[in-house]
């Protein structure tokens, strides 16, 4: 062979050689490229189980202080009608009372005059006692 027909067999060799360098290049991008889109691919399944978890979590604590709000509101409120009713039987016992000493009024004879009087401040007194209980709400 002479000279010009072996410089063309070595670049024929050459660009071959560079050919396959190319090619294993290629794979090994090719391969890169895959175990990115697996990673990424178990990277985001793994991130969708923990936010699945995270909400169960979220979830669970809400109702729990959805069940503690509900509760207390319960408490709260039977206190309140308790308290209501409490002050409902103390006014009607304050009208009745009143309505006794206005009536009393009328009262001619002294002594009997004064054992009511008696009687109506003792009942004022166990009033105002049932009222300064509920002092601490104000």
């Amino acid at each position: 062979l002479d000279s010009e027909e072996l410089g063309l067999q070595r670049i024929i060799s050459t660009l071959a050689n560079k050919n396959d360098e190319i090619q294993n290049f290629i794979d090994t991008l090719n391969h890169t490229l895959k175990g990115v889109q697996e990673n990424s691919s178990n990277i985001l399944s793994e991130l969708d189980e923990e936010f699945d978890s995270l909400y169960s979590i979220l979830d669970e604590v809400k109702e729990s202080m959805i069940n503690c709000i509900k509760q207390e509101q319960a408490r709260k409120s039977q206190e309140l009608q308790s308290q209501i009713s409490q002050c409902n039987n103390a006014l009607e016992n304050s009208e009745e009372l009143l309505e006794f000493a206005t009536r009393s009024l009328d009262i001619k004879e002294p002594e009997e005059f004064s054992k009511v009087q008696k009687n109506c401040i003792n009942t004022l007194n166990k009033e105002s006692c049932f009222f300064k209980s509920f002092a601490f709400l104000y």
